[in-house]
């Protein structure tokens, strides 16, 4: 084989590499929904007004577009990393539907609790990011391990649920900014690992 038919083939080979690569990444549905954040941001940015969670609940349904969506490009990217991050992670044991649904589900449930928490006390607000569901799958890689797994094993459950409430509150003041949905984020870290102790995304 000369070297151009050499040079060639490596060539072929590269490049159905990084079709293969591409493909696989565009499967994976951390990747899908970091688009998704991107897209409905973007979206929300240039048409407005801005989707947003707030009272009353639902109204309209598409609010909820809010989890994926935005405020800024400093907002979208904080929340971007951590999605890569832990969320890359739990997708490498769950299927793509549950990865998705719990994304969603986490996300509203969050921010649909600190809208109702802040309306017990007298105050309006609306809820915009993907927070409460990258606090979720946080939460969900703190307890669906094997060393999380051993500890738990060896106490009772109601010990089980004081330390995952510390951990929790633990997690939602340090990685929370000023200002920011704290209730939410402590909800989606509470869901989170309230879904790792049972593994419900594991395949």
């Amino acid at each position: 084989m000369s070297v151009r038919s050499r040079s060639s083939r490596a060539r072929r080979l590269d490049g159905e590499d990084d079709r293969r690569l591409t493909a696989a990444l565009g499967r994976n549905p951390a990747v899908q929904t970091l688009l998704l954040m991107g897209v409905v941001s973007i979206v929300d940015w240039l048409v407005g007004p801005p989707f947003a969670i707030s009272s009353p609940i639902g109204s309209p349904p598409w609010e909820f577009l809010a989890i994926y969506s935005h405020l800024s490009l400093g907002h979208l990217l904080s929340n971007a990393v951590i999605v890569l991050v832990a969320g890359g992670l739990v997708s490498l044991s769950t299927s793509t539907g549950r990865f998705h649904a719990f994304f969603v589900l986490t996300g509203v449930a969050s921010s649909v609790a600190h809208v109702l928490a802040s309306g017990a006390f007298g105050t309006s607000v609306a809820i915009i990011g993907s927070s409460g569901s990258a606090f979720a799958l946080v939460g969900y890689l703190l307890v669906a391990n094997p060393l999380s797994a051993a500890v738990f094993g060896r106490i009772d459950g109601r010990t089980v649920a004081v330390v995952l409430v510390v951990v929790a509150v633990a997690v939602t003041l340090q990685y929370s900014a000023a200002g920011s949905a704290v209730v939410s984020h402590f909800v989606g870290v509470v869901l989170g690992m309230a879904a790792g102790r049972f593994r419900l995304l594991g395949r």
